[in-house]
């Protein structure tokens, strides 16, 4: 058995006593440097702005645009102060005249605001020459859409079998609350095209009377609304932003239910010729109250529509709210024309025919969007559509 002396033990835990409190003294200088040294950073990056400004107006450009890259690498710094720091650094590139730097500069100054405003600054000459070269605007935008509908049915052929009624009463359309999700892509300054997309509830709902019958009819038809347009804007530069638009809309049909509604026939004696030898008209007849049916075979699963529209959006980049206003016009019938009369029994039981209808739909929509922004330089576009064109004739 081996023997462990009690001095040798004691020098052991002597070295490990020694060493745990190394261990601790070095733990506690740490957590008292590294607060310091942030302290000391973050004073650093509190007067940044102000530190470069002094270099700046000192004429030492170098030593202020390592300042600047510096604090942008490594400051948490606000929107505002990032600003500021975009402006002086684009504005010492410009004395050092370094070209490539200026544009990287005053790309990361428009992508950090897009709706930046030379006013506020009082910059070098130069700067709002370099600053003209830029566009900027809207690359994708996502958004949500908000519309509010009014809804025209329009009769284009009447048909009924139901006698001394006016057969001319109008169909009254309304909708359900909805929302639509929509993408924009902008291929230039001006130009954009778009998609959006929603479901869609028609309400369909017509009242016939004659003196001895009436018939309510009410369907519900459910649409996923597929929109496919473009747009134009004007003052893309400002904050409010106008445009036109135009396009093309998909309404695809994914159910139809008809509810017919029928009273009771009440027959005033020889009022009317008997129009069916076997009915006598002295005596009364009943209907039964209600008859459900789905319609999805009478209605054309695909129904097509142009619209034109116009609109404005207010601008706190990124975001956007605004209005946005469209007219729609059905280029095909709502119902579905050679189906007609697959369903006899509707005819010959509830006096029921399907009429062409055509729709005529207005939305006044509230628009709130989120934008990824894109920043060109205008002057390099300029060079290489030049390059391209003496390319062209050298060849």
């Amino acid at each position: 058995m081996k023997y462990t002396s009690k001095y040798k033990f004691s020098r052991i835990m002597n070295k490990h006593f020694l060493f745990t409190m190394r261990s601790y003294l070095y733990l506690v200088v740490m957590l008292l440097i590294i607060p310091a040294q942030k302290l000391c950073a973050q004073s650093n990056c509190d007067n940044i702005i102000e530190e470069a400004t002094y270099l700046y107006n000192s004429g030492r450009y170098d030593e202020c645009i390592q300042m600047l890259e510096n604090g942008l690498n490594t400051c948490s710094l606000s929107k505002n102060k990032k600003e500021n720091a975009y402006v002086l650094l684009s504005s010492s590139y410009i004395e050092k005249d370094s070209l490539q730097a200026i544009d990287k500069s005053f790309k990361q100054l428009l992508k950090n605001n897009p709706s930046f405003n030379i006013t506020e600054y009082n910059p070098v000459d130069d700067f709002l020459k370099y600053l003209n070269h830029y566009d900027v605007y809207p690359r994708f935008t996502a958004g949500l859409r908000v519309p509010g509908s009014f809804i025209k049915i329009i009769p284009l052929k009447i048909y009924s079998v139901i006698p001394y009624a006016n057969n001319h009463e109008p169909f009254v359309g309304t909708t359900d609350f909805k929302f639509n999700l929509f993408a924009d892509y902008r291929i230039n300054k001006k130009l954009s095209f778009f998609t959006d997309i929603s479901a869609f509830a028609l309400n369909l709902k017509r009242e016939l009377k004659s003196d001895y019958f009436k018939l309510r009819s009410e369907e519900n038809l459910k649409y996923l609304q597929l929109d496919l347009g473009q747009k134009y804007f004007f003052n893309v530069v400002k904050k409010i932003n106008y445009f036109v638009s135009t396009g093309y809309s998909n309404l695809v049909l994914l159910d139809s239910k008809l509810t017919l509604n029928h009273t009771d026939i009440v027959v005033v004696k020889n009022k009317y010729t008997n129009l069916d030898n076997s009915d006598n008209l002295n005596e009364p007849k009943y209907f039964p109250e209600n008859t459900n049916f789905n319609s999805q075979k009478l209605r054309n699963k695909l129904v097509y529509s142009i619209f034109f529209g116009a609109g404005a959006m207010y601008r706190f980049d990124p975001f956007s709210i605004g209005i946005d206003t469209r007219a729609y016009y059905t280029l095909n019938t709502l119902n579905n024309k050679s189906a007609r009369f697959l369903e006899p029994e509707l005819i010959t039981k509830d006096n029921y025919i399907d009429s062409d209808l055509s729709m005529l739909k207005f939305d006044a929509s509230i628009i709130f969007t989120y934008s990824w922004f894109k920043v060109e330089n205008k002057k390099k576009l300029l060079n290489k559509d030049l390059l391209f064109c003496i390319k062209i004739q050298w060849n």
